[in-house]
This record gives structure tokens, C-alpha cells and sequence, in this order.
């Protein structure tokens, strides 16, 4: 009986000992949400934000019913698209909410606008960061939206200026080498970018058609543009020129030294080369 008393006596200074360090082991290994913010609109101005989840405790949540959904901050004007609708207006960042007015929905190319994705950006939504994400916060719903595209890039060579495409393999080249006059593109440091070209004589219009946005890169060498405004006139011949534009701003990755920008189109294998 003695032996059988200490055995049990033991067991249970092992459980006393052992059970509560094993607990504080689990709770330490566990991975804790990471801490909501308050929003300082230098993180997130002139980045395009993808919608990338949405979580709800309260119902069920389909993310198709939003994606691809994007937006942007941008020259103190709110965009957003579905890649169909088209969201303007202006906003403001009051106690952590989002407060957008004068605001728009505009359709291009779809049968019927479709109002359920914009929804969560109305009736002042919660706005904060939690890590490296953008947060919307309504009706005990969270939107996340994410970025790859936040690299610094203010030490590159080739912002603030304006470059003239000098080189390409694109077929529609021609058209601007029979013009004589190539598409110009500026990249600023606050990720803002603007190309404009000439698709008619100077002599025979005062008309500029051109593309603007914002843009981001990563530490991959991959860029991303987010087209906002244009302005285009056809020239009544051909739409080369709005083609040849289009890959360059649908491009995905870029090079560049001392002497060019090189954009480069992956889908299409076509390179466009910039410089001074």
C-alpha cells in the first residue's frame, strides 16, 4: 500500500508540475491575430488594394460575390472597381472611419450595374491596418484587402521624368515609327504614373490622348498599373496605337540601369523600352 501511495503521490506532483507548463508551451506556440491600427493614409495612398478576403461571424460570406474587386486612395479622391462598375468620389478618414461623398457608380461594358460589391464601402465603415493589410470593418463583417505592389521606390533613376519609347518589338510599332511621334510615360515618386501619345499629325489636332493611374513594383522586378483616368480620340484609320498603350500598361515586369526603363509584357512577349 506504501508503494501504491507514493506512485499516486507522484503522479500527481508530475500532473501539478508538469500539466501547467505544458499549457503555457500551447498558448506561446499559438499564433495570435495581429493588433488593429489606426491608419495613416501614407500607407495606403496610390497603391491598388485587392479585396482578398471576407470574414464574418454573423453569416455566410461568398468572396465571388466580390472579386476581383480593387481599390485605390488616390490625389484625395476614392476609386474602386469591379472590373465592371466603376466607383468615384471623394473621401475622408475621421476617428478611424471611412466617410466617402460625392461618390458615383458608373457602368462600362456589363448588362446592369451591380451595386452589392460597393455596399461595404458606404455607411462609414471602420478603416485600420493590421499588419501589412488594409481593414474594413462593418456590421461585424471584415474586409482585408492586400498588396504586393508597396516597395519603396523612391531612389529609382527613372522617376520624375519624362521618357520616350525608343524600342519595342510590338508589331504596332509602326504605326508610331510611320507617325514619327512615340507614347511618353511619367513615373512619379508618389506612384503616379501618366503616358500620353499622339495618334494624328500635331498639325492636324491639338488633341492628347493619354492614360493615368497609379502604379506599384515589387522586390520581384514585377509592376503593376492601375488605370483611373483617360482620354482618348480615335483618328478614324486604325486603333494600333490604343493597343500598343494598352500592353504597356497590362505589362507585369520591368528592368532598368542608368539609361532605361524596360517594360516588358508577359503575356504577350513584347518589350517596350523608355528613356530620356
Amino acid at each position: 500500500m506504501k508503494g501504491k501511495s507514493m506512485f499516486t503521490y507522484n503522479l500527481k506532483l508530475i500532473l501539478i508540475v508538469f500539466v501547467p507548463m505544458l499549457l503555457i508551451a500551447s498558448c506561446s506556440n499559438s499564433t495570435e491575430p495581429e493588433a488593429l491600427s489606426s491608419i495613416d493614409i501614407s500607407q495606403v495612398n496610390n497603391i491598388q488594394w485587392n479585396l482578398t478576403s471576407v470574414e464574418s461571424f454573423s453569416q455566410n460570406v461568398n468572396l465571388s460575390n466580390y472579386e476581383p474587386f480593387k481599390i485605390v486612395f488616390w490625389n484625395n479622391r476614392f476609386w474602386g472597381t469591379d472590373n465592371c462598375n466603376f466607383l468615384r468620389g471623394d473621401y475622408s478618414i475621421i476617428n478611424d472611419s471611412l466617410i466617402i461623398f460625392n461618390g458615383s457608380i458608373t457602368e462600362i461594358g456589363c448588362s446592369s450595374i451591380n451595386l452589392f460589391p460597393f455596399k461595404h464601402l458606404f455607411g462609414n465603415p471602420k478603416i485600420m491596418m493590421r499588419g501589412t493589410d488594409l481593414i474594413l470593418l462593418k456590421n461585424y463583417t471584415t474586409f482585408v484587402y492586400s498588396s504586393n505592389f508597396t516597395k519603396d521606390i523612391s531612389q529609382h533613376s527613372f522617376l520624375n521624368d519624362t521618357l520616350s519609347l525608343k524600342s519595342s518589338n510590338d508589331i504596332n510599332i509602326s504605326f508610331f515609327d510611320s507617325l514619327g511621334l512615340y507614347p511618353k510615360l511619367i513615373l512619379s515618386s508618389e506612384r503616379q504614373f501618366n503616358i500620353q501619345w499622339y495618334n494624328k499629325s500635331p498639325a492636324n489636332t491639338s488633341f492628347i490622348n493619354q492614360y493615368s493611374g497609379v502604379f506599384g513594383i515589387n522586390e520581384n522586378k514585377e509592376i503593376l498599373f492601375t488605370r483611373i483616368n483617360s482620354s482618348y480620340e480615335g483618328n478614324g484609320i486604325s486603333i494600333d496605337d490604343w493597343e500598343l498603350v494598352d500592353r504597356i500598361i497590362e505589362s507585369k515586369r520591368f528592368e532598368y540601369n542608368a539609361n532605361f526603363l524596360k517594360i516588358i509584357n508577359t503575356i504577350t512577349n513584347t518589350y517596350y523600352e523608355f528613356s530620356k
